[in-house]
């Protein structure tokens, strides 16, 4: 009679936490999670300088001070397979205390007084590396080019935005006013489980998810993110 109580109240236990744990994700969407960025190697970077990622990598860091970064490519290697699950157009810009922001398009703060730059803000599935880590992307500055082909290609294939798959890699570009590494994607065949993988990874984080969108106060200061 004991294990039969034990296991009745092992069971209740599971589905209390399987509902929980179904619940909470119903709340989560990207913009809750604390998610790994994307970086190119730059020569200016300190992750370079010291040595901690190669030139020309991609590599995923918590912020550039990250101490322990992880290079998901290296130049002359195989490309980073990458798969979007979203994306959003926002504004870059440099603040006057020299730190750099970015607000979403319709921020309600943005003003004349700095020179604002387009990006795109995306999320991705890296399939190859990790199938349950969302990661986020900005393409900027001289990365623009490859943002754009990449929502083009996505906007013609008319599916779901993670049914197209990429390959991102590096160039190394100069002009007068420096040295720099470019991302470059191009466009591969989706795999089935590749798909599968980045559409159960876009339903986790909510992507196309319905929810209410709340009327910003007047005093609300816009949130870079």
């Amino acid at each position: 009679m004991s294990t039969n109580t034990e296991i009745i109240t092992t069971n209740q236990s599971q589905s209390l936490a399987e509902l929980a744990a179904a619940e909470l994700a119903a709340e989560v969407t990207s913009e809750d999670l604390a998610l790994p960025r994307l970086y190119v190697g730059q020569p200016g970077s300190e992750q370079v300088q010291a040595d901690r990622v190669p030139l020309g990598s991609l590599y995923l860091a918590v912020d550039k001070d990250d101490p322990e970064p992880i290079a998901v490519y290296e130049q002359g290697g195989p490309g980073l397979l990458i798969h979007m699950l979203a994306m959003k157009k926002v504004w870059c810009f440099t603040d006057e205390g020299g730190s750099f922001r970015v607000v979403a398009e319709n921020s309600p703060g943005l003003t004349a007084d700095y020179d604002y730059q387009r990006g795109y803000q995306m999320i991705l599935c890296l399939p190859t590396f990790d199938r349950e880590l969302p990661v986020s992307a900005l393409f900027k500055s001289t990365a623009i080019p490859t943002g754009k082909k990449i929502i083009t290609a996505i906007t013609k294939s008319k599916a779901a935005p993670w049914e197209s798959a990429f390959e991102l890699t590096t160039v190394p570009r100069s002009n007068q006013k420096g040295r720099w590494h470019m991302p470059v994607a191009t466009t591969v065949k989706p795999v089935a489980k590749n798909v599968k993988a980045a559409a159960a990874l876009a339903e986790l984080i909510g992507v196309g998810r319905p929810k209410e969108v709340a009327k910003p106060e007047p005093d609300d200061e816009p949130i870079p993110y």
